[in-house]
């Protein structure tokens, strides 16, 4: 017979602990608990892991990159922020199929782009365009080739000419192209925001601007670097992201613009390979309405936008993600197979979107609301809950430091407890001579709690934890930081 003890066991490792790896989907937050951070792509790993790539926002005087990689399930497995890099804007990321991961944008005042491995160290980190910042900002990966793209400043500070660069995956540079397109102006304003690449071609959309003149533009390049095409596009007021079906039909995330009023409303625009129009569709029943990011699931024929959208509530306005699924070939943007809208938060910073190996839908962003200044990621289908009051393992954690990856095993026990401590384990390769721990509710509160008895040498470590007050029955997060550096993690009950 189950007693009710038991039974309460098995409903909190339901909720978290083992258990949550059979859950498909799912929405999480993940909280630094020394510091803000928003996340602006989400990369699909190897071995069914997830990696969230942005920045620290500790106001513009000191900026990080960030990573977080997860397992499928959301249970966070690193978070490690890039601090050799300071000053740094965190545009876009991409993984290749061993798991490195390749972030662009501006790092000391730089366009740069930057490798790391899978243990989240860094590689190579390159500066490309010579002497130029980066504004916006994308990567791909071709063939193990990584085009970064940009829009950059030329010892000025106008962002004047167009930066598009290659790199092998040892950080040798290929090519590197900056043009005016032409423009006789000495100062136009350029910006790349999409690119991508099939076998033959590399696209891109941007926007080009000099004195009474605006608009966006698509261009066409092989890839040995040479311009094919260029051609400004009509309607469109920002264009975000650009898919090529085929080497003939390419599909431009924009967004349009209603006047008078110049609300923004989303748009897909669809050109021929030397950039004339095909299609025009848009919907202005969503106005201030960005499409940022376009996927195709090709084995589903689904169209898949990310949209950020500005939502009028009282006392101001509010940003969130809206996913919406298109039946492709698509004839009409208001009438989607499905949308759904992330809510209870509020974006800081644009959203990224992916697709997995399974074909679910990976969303992230930076939320301000209800967990102010921290990355949430979404693993959805059409059926999962989009309301981030659907996180029920609301994850708080620091940072630690990619530099040299602790080899460690981390043991609790009991686990769970009935009493009013617990014990710790630690053996690893390297000398372990500090040790912090601390304990968290899954409501994120830190539970006072002090080490009783400790014993430490070499790569070893035991210690009991003691609770200040009775501990009350539940789940909890332990967290022990090794050497001031190296953070470990860990489950543990009490019943």
């Amino acid at each position: 017979m189950v007693t009710v003890r038991y039974m309460y066991l098995i409903m909190l490792l339901g909720l978290f602990g083992e258990t949550a790896l059979a859950q498909n989907t799912f929405i999480r937050r993940y909280k630094n608990t020394e510091i803000a951070e928003y996340t602006v792509a989400v990369c699909p790993l190897p071995n069914h892991q997830y990696a969230m790539v942005g920045q620290q926002t500790n106001g513009f005087a000191w900026q990080a990159p960030i990573i977080i990689i997860t397992d499928s399930a959301g249970n966070q497995i690193r978070h490690v922020m890039d601090t050799a890099c300071y000053t740094c804007d965190v545009w876009n990321a991409k993984a290749d199929n061993q798991g490195n991961i390749y972030t662009v944008g501006r790092c000391f005042g730089y366009a740069g782009i930057t490798k790391y491995d899978t243990l989240s160290r860094v590689v190579w980190r390159k500066s490309f365009g010579a002497h130029n910042a980066l504004y916006q900002g994308e990567c791909i990966i071709n063939d193990s080739i990584i085009i970064a793209a940009g829009g950059g400043y030329v010892d000025t500070a106008i962002q004047d000419e167009v930066l598009v660069s290659a790199f092998n995956s040892q950080g040798d540079s290929l090519w590197c192209l900056r043009t005016k397109f032409g423009y006789n102006v000495a100062t136009p304003t350029f910006g790349i925001i999409g690119i991508n690449a099939d076998s033959t071609n590399i696209y891109a959309t941007g926007v080009v601007t000099d004195t009474g003149h605006a608009c966006y533009f698509y261009t066409r390049l092989n890839h040995q670097g040479e311009v094919l095409n260029y051609a400004e596009l009509p309607y469109v007021r920002f264009g975000y992201d650009i898919l090529p079906i085929n080497n003939n039909e390419i599909i431009i995330g924009a967004s349009g613009v209603h006047y008078p009023g110049y609300e923004e409303y989303q748009m897909l625009l669809t050109v021929d390979s030397v950039g004339v129009p095909l299609q025009v569709l848009s919907d202005s029943s969503f106005l201030e309405n960005l499409v940022y990011k376009i996927i195709y699931d090709k084995s589903n024929q689904l169209l898949y936008t990310l949209t950020y959208d500005t939502i009028h509530v009282v006392g101001g306005a509010v940003a969130q993600a809206r996913v919406s699924a298109y039946q492709y070939p698509v004839v009409d943007l208001a009438q989607p197979v499905w949308r759904k809208t992330v809510t209870g938060t509020t974006l800081n910073g644009p959203p990224g979107m992916a697709l997995d190996s399974d074909g679910y839908i990976l969303q992230t962003g930076g939320a301000r609301e209800n967990c102010p200044f921290c990355p949430y990621l979404l693993k959805a289908n059409k059926d999962a809950c989009f309301d981030i009051s659907c996180d029920t393992a609301f994850t708080y954690t620091g940072i630690s430091t990619p530099d040299a990856e602790l080899d460690a095993r981390l043991k609790l026990y009991p686990n769970p407890i009935t009493d009013n401590y617990y014990q710790i384990s630690i053996q690893s390769t390297s000398n372990i001579y500090n040790v912090e721990v601390q304990t968290y509710n899954i409501n994120g509160q830190l539970i006072p709690a002090y080490v009783a008895e400790s014993e430490m040498g070499g790569g070893s470590y035991k210690g009991k934890v003691s609770f200040t007050n009775n501990l009350s029955p539940g789940a909890y997060l332990v967290k022990i930081v090794v050497n001031g550096k190296h953070s470990l993690y860990g489950r543990m009950i009490k019943i």
